[in-house]
Order: C-alpha cells, then sequence, then structure tokens
C-alpha cells in the first residue's frame, strides 16, 4: 500500500529530470522499463505464473474471503490448463488475470485446489493484450518475450557437498535412480544464476543439458520411462565442501567420471531451485553418477562413499537401509 505513491513519485522525478535537460522522454518508455523491472523481480521470486479467468469467490475455511482462478495458460512452472487455484486477491468472476504466484499452505475447496500467494502485490488484469500494472500497461508479449530470456539463464544451487558414507550421500540426494543418458551434447557456455547469503550471483561456464530415460527410481518418483534433463557442467561445482568437516574437498580430474552417451549409471542428483525449471543437477561432480554394467558397479576413485562397494544391489539394499524412516 505504500510502495505505489514512492514509485509514481520516483518516475515523475526522472520525467521532470528529463524535460529540464532538454530531452523529451516518449510517454510509454518510462511507464514499460518500470513495469518490466517489477515483473522481471517477480518472475524471479515467483513458483508459478499462470494466466486465468477468475470463476467464483467464496469464505476458506480461516473465514477468509478467497477466490477460484482456472488457469488457462501455463506461462512458468509446473501446472495444467484446466487446473483451479485458490487465493486471497480480490479478483472479479469472469475477468482474466495473470498471477505471478508462490505455493502456500494447502487449502483444499475441492480435491484440485490448492493455496497460493501473490508475489505481485495483486491480480494483474488481462484484456486486449495487454496486462494492467497499477494503472499502466505493457504489451503482453512483451512480457512473455522477457519470461523466455529470464528462462534461458539456469538456476543452479549455490553449494555442493562431498559425503564420505553412503547414508550420507543417500539422505541428501533429492532423487536416486538408475537410468540411461539418452543423449549428450557438448559443452558450451551456459549461463546460471545461484544464490548465496541472499545476493544473486550470475556467471557462464561450460554445460550441457543431457537428455536422461529413467530405468527405476530408489528415491524419488522417477519411474521407468521417465525423461529428465540433468545439468552437467563438471565446472560449475568446482568448490565442493565436505558436509562433514565443512572443509573443502580437493579433486583431480582423474577422479571425476565423465558422462557417455548410451552408457546406464546409477544417479544421484538434486532438485534445481527454481519450481518453474525441471532441470536435474548433480550432487557433486564425483559421486553425482556411477557406472553400471550388468550388477556391476565401477565407482571413481574420488567416491569414497561406495569405495567397497562394487556390486549394484549391495548398493541399492545400502540406500534403501540408510532411507529407512525418511520420506523419499
Amino acid at each position: 500500500m505504500i510502495r505505489r505513491p514512492i514509485k509514481l513519485v520516483f518516475v515523475l522525478v526522472l520525467c521532470l529530470g528529463a524535460l529540464m535537460g532538454g530531452c523529451a522522454l516518449p510517454a510509454g518508455n518510462v511507464g514499460e522499463a518500470r513495469i518490466l523491472a517489477e515483473a522481471r523481480q517477480n518472475y524471479r521470486d515467483a513458483s508459478l505464473v499462470v494466466s486465468g479467468v477468475c470463476t467464483q469467490s467464496y469464505i476458506d475455511a480461516d473465514g477468509e474471503d478467497c477466490y477460484d482462478l482456472s488457469i488457462e495458460q501455463v506461462l512458468a512452472g509446473q501446472a495444467e490448463p484446466g487446473d483451479t487455484i485458490h487465493c486471497n486477491a480480490a479478483m472479479d468472476i469472469g475477468q482474466r488475470y495473470l498471477l505471478y504466484l508462490q505455493q502456500g499452505e494447502n487449502v483444499f475447496h475441492t480435491e484440485d485446489m490448492l493455496g497460493y500467494t501473490l508475489v505481485s502485490g495483486e491480480p494483474l488484469a488481462l484484456a486486449d493484450g495487454k496486462v494492467f500494472y497499477g494503472g499502466q500497461s505493457v504489451d503482453l508479449n512483451t512480457l512473455l518475450q522477457d519470461m523466455a530470456s529470464l528462462n534461458t539463464m539456469i538456476s543452479a544451487p549455490s553449494v555442493f557437498y562431498y559425503y564420505d558414507e553412503i547414508s550420507a550421500l543417500a539422505q541428501a540426494a533429492d532423487d536416486i535412480f538408475i537410468g540411461r543418458v539418452s543423449s549428450a551434447p557438448v559443452l558450451a557456455d551456459t549461463q546460471f544464476r545461484s544464490q548465496n547469503s541472499g545476493a544473486t550471483v550470475e556467471r557462464t561456464v561450460p554445460a550441457s543439458v543431457v537428455e536422461i530415460t529413467a530405468y527405476g527410481g530408489i528415491r524419488g518418483a522417477l519411474k521407468y520411462g521417465d525423461k529428465i534433463k540433468l545439468v552437467y557442467a563438471p565446472d560449475m561445482n568446482a568448490d565442493v565442501l565436505n558436509a562433514a568437516t565443512l572443509t573443502a574437498e580437493p579433486y583431480t580430474e582423474a577422479q571425476t567420471p565423465v558422462l557417455e552417451a548410451g552408457d546406464i549409471y546409477l544417479f544421484f542428483t538434486l532438485k534445481g531451485p527454481d519450481a518453474k525449471q525441471s532441470y536435474y543437477f548433480l550432487i557433486n561432480p564425483m559421486q553425482g553418477f556411477v557406472s553400471v554394467t550388468g550388477d556391476l558397479l565401477d565407482s571413481s576413485s574420488g567416491n569414497r562413499a561406495l569405495r567397497n562397494i562394487q556390486s549394484l544391489d549391495v548398493a541399492v539394499n545400502a540406500i534403501r537401509k540408510a532411507l529407512q524412516g525418511t520420506i523419499s
């Protein structure tokens, strides 16, 4: 409620400064630039971006006004057209909106409705191909192009840890599965973004997005035939910390295995920090994958967690034992 007047004063000051300098600023440029800057921040903060139509309002379990939105288009994140979500921000029934959302507590009105909170402060009305931000508008296509540009930068974990024991390795991984490398493009300069102590860090390192076909999941939701996108960037996580000592874990290139197209591996992976992107990441360069041939494991010399395990069956049993009582 306080921010909007501050922003308006700021825009007026910019316009006044431009006029005093003898340069007439085109009327739409300042407003569009402000909207795009705000939209970029909303996009980074959101886990789901959708457009849709408000279908109804009602009182939720907490006695608050709630509004249902039927999704027409998923612009970023995991949802499907036709899904229904609800949030507490006021909307007009029948009006179309663009919503930047973070998933909040589940408050079920019916089984397919999940609770979300707005990161944009208010729902953004859509009409005639335009998005309305606080009395100003911008073309929806302009926002979509900007989203596509932002999405080319991969959000990556900020820290990678090394694990001395298979139990610790298994518990730290988000997904553990057996899979085949369907394709492994050559490494190319790729832009990454991560969060470090609240600051956004951007960098460019050689990487490729490898397609993996899952054969069987040990931890996580992957099942036979699922295809995933794995970020393979050996130089991205060069600074690995030992999880037990929190000191640097040095390693050499010879200790780091190399992914080969067509080969089968036991993978230990992490999910990316941005729910809008569906990338998987190796848990670290030395322990992210182990070559599988039949029942034989061929782990690198740098993988101490599997130093005494050469059998896939033994490894799977050890992993399952480590995960007993752990939500997977």
